[in-house]
C-alpha cells in the first residue's frame, strides 16, 4: 500500500472509533457540557463548604474569645486581695 491508501485506512478507522464512541457515549457537545457542568457544580459544592468552614471558625473563635475574657473578667473580680483587719488597743485600724 501506498501513502495515499494507508491515509484513507488510517481515516476510516479514526471515523468508525469516533462513530462508535459518539454511539455508547452521546454526542460530543452533550458530552463537553456535561462535563463542564459537572466542574461548575464541583467548584461551587467546594466553595459553599469552604464558606461554611470559615464562618463555623469565626464563629467558634469569637465565641471561645468571648468566653475566655468573661472567665478572666471573673477571676479578677475574685481575685481581689482583701486585708485582714489589725486589732489594736484602742480599735480596729486596716
Amino acid at each position: 500500500m501506498n501513502d495515499k491508501d494507508l491515509a484513507i485506512v488510517e481515516t476510516a478507522r479514526e471515523r468508525r472509533e469516533r462513530l462508535a464512541a459518539a454511539l455508547i457515549h452521546g454526542g460530543l457537545d452533550s458530552r463537553r457540557r456535561l462535563s463542564a457542568l459537572h466542574k461548575r457544580v464541583l467548584i461551587g459544592i467546594v466553595v459553599g463548604a469552604v464558606a461554611v468552614a470559615v464562618c463555623a471558625g469565626v464563629s467558634f473563635v469569637s465565641k471561645f474569645m468571648a468566653d475566655r475574657q468573661a472567665q478572666n473578667e471573673a477571676n479578677a473580680v475574685s481575685a481581689q486581695p482583701y486585708e485582714v483587719p489589725q486589732i489594736v488597743k484602742g480599735g480596729i485600724t486596716q
